[in-house]
């Protein structure tokens, strides 16, 4: 054992390595372990090269093949299921033709995926369950790919979110539906402009349907303006109650008109009732322009005689409570407050620069001030624009302050600006204690109009208390000892007399806003009672009553006309027994007013 131990550990000769066959070991020489140099293998000895990878690494060689003996400069693939030949030479073309092929024009291919396959998802969560604290994630619905309706909520995109055609051209709406859907060809600019025209034939054919075969009863609302282009343009609102009681505003008309003159107003509603198959018309609420009641007398000539008119179209005028309120708190305002024109400076100052905005904001932030909003400037033809001016310039008043301590211009400016009334300055305590007054006086009338311009509820059960509340402040400023608000609430007093003053003798009242008070079950008719005698005193109270209880019953004659025995038979059930006086048809009324 020593002595082999010791020969294979001796010298490095020929001899003393192992003995194996010239078949199974190559010989090496000297001279090659030189040229090889130390730590380098025999090429003779190396691994076999790893195979290189293959340059097919796209998913579209799944469904092309190359075609061989081709021209190398320009080789082709073909696909799988059309057989059209492309070019794909690697570095000057690609893959992109082939991806596009596959997903937008070879049908063949296509027609391999079962489109209508369904699949599982989570249902969506609409905007209103979300609100009630429903979860995020919906009940699983089973869904299909449909490219129809895929193009159908582009369009509907389009429309609500009020976005230019060409946002589907752009880039990364492009690439957000590659990976949404990518078999889906997203369409042009003009191919949704045409979707969105489709889509809103098809709702008008739907509603108009409606409107024909329910007969239901339609109150409508319009106004006219002009553009800066001088260009005259009129919009119709429907509003209705479908047969599930869900109120719907709905614009069926949005048209250019000639002019501003009562008989192109009045033929323009009669046109828009034809085109959209409307047939009982209720009421047609406009604004208090002479031109509006001519035009509306022009549309009661023309349906006063027809079978959907209610009392040959007597009630069929409304003159907006919201543009009333306007009238009057713009006429109180004609005569500003020394208090509003300086704070209107220093917001004016304010706003003037973006150097003396950020420096303002230091000082709210200086002051600790919660307040999130922005500063506005009043408008003057919009008098709830003076009433958020003087809001957010209020809760900002130690800023303001802080301001005129750290802004040498501040006060220099205000003092020298020519305004309605030049030099007033910078507003003071007593200015800002006078603006409180003010915000608090106006903000009776901004309420009641937010109140009663509501289009997703039903205001005019609302209408006769707020008028009533209305006169009543009114008549408390006008005692009040402040000179400047007393004179205020005078100038809207007069102008509240003008359209809501003795209502008994009042043309400019529709009775109908007295009928929608009398059929809400929480008012009825003894409230009504109650407020007359407030307003108008004993005798005219009595008097504006027997003139109401008229018009209920000549309502009630009306809707019992034409009806089944059966609905009339429910109408009584619905009197339980009781002679036909009116207070006891309310609910009766109620029944047959909305049939």
């Amino acid at each position: 054992m020593a002595g082999h131990s010791s020969s294979g550990m001796g010298s490095s000769s020929a001899s003393s390595t192992p003995t194996r066959s010239d078949s199974t070991m190559p010989s090496i020489d000297n001279d090659t372990i030189g040229c090889v140099g130390v730590g380098t293998q025999n090429p003779s000895l190396a691994l076999p090269p790893k195979p290189k990878k293959s340059e097919q690494t796209s998913m579209v060689w799944e469904h092309f093949t190359k075609v061989e003996g081709g021209d190398p400069e320009d080789p082709k693939s073909q696909c799988n299921y059309c057989k059209k030949l492309f070019s794909c030479h690697s570095k000057r073309l690609g893959t992109s033709s082939m991806l596009t092929h596959l997903k937008n024009t070879c049908k063949k291919y296509s027609s391999k995926f079962d489109k209508s396959q369904s699949k599982l998802s989570f249902e969506v969560k609409r905007e209103g369950q979300m609100a009630m604290g429903e979860g995020t994630v919906g009940n699983l619905v089973i869904t299909k790919y449909n490219a129809g309706k895929i193009r159908e909520a582009i369009a509907k995109m389009i429309i609500k979110d009020e976005l230019p055609f060409r946002f589907v051209e752009g880039e990364g709406f492009r690439d957000f539906m590659n990976i949404v859907e990518p078999r889906f060809s997203i369409p042009s600019r003009y191919t949704v402009m045409k979707d969105c025209i489709k889509l809103f034939l098809s709702e008008k054919e739907k509603l108009r349907a409606m409107f024909m075969t329910t007969g239901v009863r339609v109150c409508l609302t319009t106004d006219t303006w002009t553009s800066v282009q001088n260009l005259n343009y009129m919009v119709i609102t429907s509003h209705f109650i479908d047969s599930d009681w869900n109120l719907h505003k709905r614009i069926i008309n949005f048209c250019l008109i000639p002019n501003h003159k009562a008989d192109t107003i009045g033929e323009k509603i009669l046109s828009c009732m034809l085109e959209w198959g409307i047939r009982n018309i209720f009421t047609i609420t406009v604004d208090n322009a002479s031109t509006n009641d001519a035009a509306l007398e022009f549309v009661k000539r023309r349906t006063g005689n027809k079978e959907g008119a209610i009392l040959e179209s007597r009630f069929m005028h409304i003159r907006c409570c919201a543009h009333i309120l306007n009238l009057i708190v713009t006429d109180g305002l004609k005569e500003v407050d020394d208090s509003i024109v300086r704070v209107r400076s220093a917001v004016k100052y304010v706003k003037s620069s973006p150097a003396r905005f950020e420096k303002f904001k230091g000082c709210i932030e200086r002051e600790q001030i919660s307040f999130k909003g922005l500063l506005c400037l009043d408008v003057s033809t919009r008098w709830n624009s003076t009433f958020l001016m003087l809001e957010g310039a209020e809760k900002c008043q130690s800023a303001f302050q802080l301001m005129e301590e750290f802004d040498k211009n501040f006060k220099s400016a205000l003092n020298e600006e020519k305004n309605e009334k030049e030099g007033l300055g910078p507003p003071t305590c007593v200015d800002w204690n006078r603006i409180r007054i003010f915000l608090k006086f106006l903000k009776l009338f901004y309420d009641a109009t937010m109140r009663l311009s509501g289009s997703l509820y039903c205001t005019s059960n609302m209408y006769f208390q707020e008028v009533c509340g209305i006169q009543m402040h009114l008549q408390e400023y006008i005692n009040s000892d402040d000179f400047v608000l007393s004179s205020m609430a005078e100038r809207m007093m007069m102008k509240y007399n003008k359209y809501w003053g003795d209502l008994e003798n009042n043309d400019k009242v529709n009775l109908m806003m007295f009928v929608a008070v009398v059929l809400d079950p929480r008012t009825k008719l003894e409230s009504l009672e109650y407020w007359f005698k407030d307003v108008l005193g004993d005798k005219k109270c009595e008097e504006m009553v027997k003139k109401l209880k008229s018009c209920l019953n000549k309502l009630y004659d009306h809707y019992n006309v034409g009806q089944s025995s059966s609905q009339v038979q429910h109408g009584s059930e619905l009197l339980q027994g009781s002679s036909m006086k009116i207070e006891e048809t309310e609910s009766a009324n109620f029944y047959f007013m909305n049939r």
